[in-house]
This record gives C-alpha cells, structure tokens and sequence, in this order.
C-alpha cells in the first residue's frame, strides 16, 4: 500500500519522479543534487529560511546547494531578492562587506566571520583555531 499522501502545493518543480519528500512524506517530484526527493513546499521553505538566516545560507541538503533555478522558481520576489544579496556579500573578497547589523551581531555574542564564506563562528573550546562547518575554511578565533 503506497503511504506517500498528496500534497497541497502541487506545482512540482520537476516531474522526473514521484518519491516521498524527505520533509513532509508527502509526494515530492524534485530530487535534490544528493539524491533527497521535496515537494515545492519543502523546498520553499527551506529556501525562505536561508534567505532569512545566514546560519542556514545556502539552501542545500546535504551540504548540496539547491540549483538557482529551483530557488529562482519558489521564493517569493522579496525573498529572492535577499538571497541574492546574501549571496553577493559572502562572494566578496572582503568579508566587511557583509550587512553591518549581521556583523555586530556577530561581534556581539561573542563568535568571529569566516574569512571564507562569512557566517558567524563560535569557539567552544580547544585551540584558537575553529574550522567552520558551512565551508570547511579554518579561522583564528582571537
């Protein structure tokens, strides 16, 4: 008996086949790059979440960025358009070029910015050197 239940946003992103989405168990018809299957509303999402919070930018799964199609086609404009800037402040050289209020938020808790992607790090222990989880670069947390 087939336990996958419709979902309420039907407007599927890719119709190469019906699964169950990795987030709702509803019928999912992308398939993320690592092979995860969603429903539009998944991913949906997922991707207004990243646009909102740099701790979860890039929408992936995985540690697999979404194609920018795929986030083109469901977020709203206003959501698309804070990706894009995300997006633009951490392909930066210089990682001052990030929103001043994401930086004293980050100075203020207490973490220091990736020098690679820019999302704020958080020593917890150990030497002063923190390897940070969403790129892999290795920072000097002093």
């Amino acid at each position: 008996m087939d336990q996958t239940r419709p979902c309420k946003d039907q407007d599927s992103i890719s119709t190469q086949q019906t699964a169950k989405c990795a987030g709702c168990s509803c019928d999912a018809h992308f398939k993320a790059i690592c092979t995860h299957y969603y429903c539009t509303r998944c991913i949906r999402s997922i991707c207004t979440l990243a646009s909102q919070d740099r701790t979860l930018f890039p929408a992936k799964c995985c540690k697999q960025e979404f194609p920018q199609e795929v986030i083109a086609r469901v977020l709203d404009p206003i959501d698309l358009n804070r990706y894009i800037l995300f997006q633009k402040n951490l392909t930066f050289e210089n990682i001052e070029g990030l929103d001043a209020s994401y930086r004293q938020m980050v100075m203020r808790n207490g973490w220091v910015l990736c020098g690679g992607c820019g999302v704020g790090i958080e020593r917890v222990g150990g030497c002063f050197t923190v390897k940070c989880l969403f790129c892999g670069a290795f920072n000097d947390a002093r």
